[in-house]
C-alpha cells in the first residue's frame, strides 16, 4: 500500500509542471505635442513565452514596458519644441 502511495504520489507531481506556456499582453500609446499633429493611435501586441516559471514569465512581460521620450526644435516660422513620447504597458495573461 506504501509502494502505491508513493508511486500516486510521484505520478502528481511529475504531471504538475511547474512551467507553462505563457501569454503576455502589451499596448503602446502615443503622445506629442507638435501643433497640428495627431498621434500615431494606441497599438496593442501579443508575444508567448514558451515553459516559463510564473517568475521568470513576470519578469519577461514587464521587460517589454517601455517608455521613449524624444524632444526636437520646429524651425521658424513656429520656432518651438515639440515632444513624442511613446509608452508601453504590459500584462501577465
Amino acid at each position: 500500500m506504501k509502494k502505491l502511495l508513493f508511486v500516486a504520489a510521484i505520478a502528481v507531481f511529475s504531471l504538475a509542471s511547474c512551467k507553462k506556456d505563457t501569454t503576455c499582453t502589451c499596448t503602446t500609446t502615443y503622445t506629442d505635442t507638435e501643433p497640428g499633429y495627431v498621434a500615431e493611435p494606441a497599438r496593442t501586441y501579443i508575444t508567448t513565452g514558451k515553459k516559463l516559471k510564473k517568475s521568470d514569465a513576470a519578469l519577461w512581460c514587464q521587460s517589454s514596458v517601455d517608455t521613449y521620450s524624444h524632444t526636437a526644435y520646429l524651425t521658424p516660422p513656429t520656432s518651438t519644441y515639440y515632444t513624442r513620447t511613446s509608452t508601453s504597458t504590459c500584462e501577465l495573461k
